[in-house]
């Protein structure tokens, strides 16, 4: 016969911190969240987006972004419903933002914002424009890839976005 062991008693775990994450931050735990992006600039600066569903936020900190007070966060909205939103980087470090949501009338639409200036800590210095105004509402996004977004060389942006059932793709 094989003998099984018996158990003396339940270990208690240590808690630890996991390497390298000493530094770690969740931007928000109060709601849920989606769509996070981040991105580096050249000088070391951390560029961040996501959303919470009525709520898009934007938050930088410049290098050594280990404690709280080295971001800062600004926050949009405008009584639309943001699904989602995509970060790139000018060749300058400069954030410009796709967004995804829905208006009051459950119509997708597009928004494309820019900042250049102090743009964590007033969200009055973005730029925000309405891009595309699907006229539809599409409820297959969890299908869609949200990593369209891109700018050129010259920073124009540049996006692909399909139309719910049609099958077809466009170039914005």
């Amino acid at each position: 016969p094989i003998a099984t062991p018996t158990p003396t008693g339940a270990a208690t775990p240590t808690p630890t911190t996991v390497p390298g994450t000493e530094g770690a931050r969740f931007m928000n735990i109060l709601n849920k969240t989606n769509g996070a992006k981040v991105a580096v600039d050249a000088s070391g600066g951390v560029h961040m987006t996501y959303t919470d569903y009525t709520s898009l936020y934007y938050a930088y900190c410049a290098p050594n972004c280990s404690s709280i007070s080295s971001w800062s966060t600004v926050s949009f909205n405008n009584g639309n419903s943001f699904k989602y939103v995509e970060l790139a980087l000018t060749t300058t470090g400069r954030p410009r933002l796709l967004i995804l949501g829905d208006d009051a009338g459950y119509s997708t639409h597009y928004w494309y914002a820019a900042c250049d200036t102090n743009c964590s800590t007033n969200v009055a210095n973005w730029k925000t424009n309405l891009v595309v105004n699907t006229n539809y509402t599409d409820d297959t996004l969890y299908e869609y890839s949200y990593y369209t977004f891109a700018l050129d060389p010259q920073t124009h942006p540049r996006f692909i976005y399909r139309k719910y059932m049609s099958g077809t793709a466009y170039y914005v």
